[in-house]
């Protein structure tokens, strides 16, 4: 049994699986590239796929989704943030994709109440 699945079963309901999508570039460091992160990817597609339905849909976000739209601001006032370590920041990246991800499918209101409170406007 895999981690995921091992995380379906202690957490019962509808889950959705949200990843960073992966390319390698057309450029001539690619060749340089490590393309784990691919396999890491196939693999999660074929269990998914398997699995029978264990997650209700499979989102992909673009790298740049998250950092665009999510600063580190937003992530300190949803306790978030964790610290600026340079071994977080790949935890910090994935929870600005899930806060994305949230505030796109309006699928959680009060995170994306929080995370972008609606600033009064002035009229003069």
């Amino acid at each position: 049994m895999t981690i995921l699945e091992k995380w379906r079963k202690s957490y019962p309901g509808v889950h959705h699986l949200l990843y960073e999508d992966f390319h390698i570039r057309n450029t001539r460091s690619a060749a340089a590239t490590d393309a784990t992160a691919l396999e890491v990817i196939g693999e999660l597609t074929k269990m998914i796929r398997d699995s029978g339905g264990s997650y209700a849909e499979v989102f992909k976000q673009v790298p740049v989704a998250g950092k665009h739209m999510v600063s580190d601001e937003v992530l300190e006032t949803l306790g978030l943030h964790l610290d600026n370590k340079h071994a977080m920041r790949h935890v910090r990246d994935a929870n600005r994709h899930a806060v994305t991800h949230l505030a796109k499918q309006r699928a959680y209101r009060p995170i994306c109440e929080m995370a972008f409170p609606r600033r009064s406007v002035r009229i003069r």
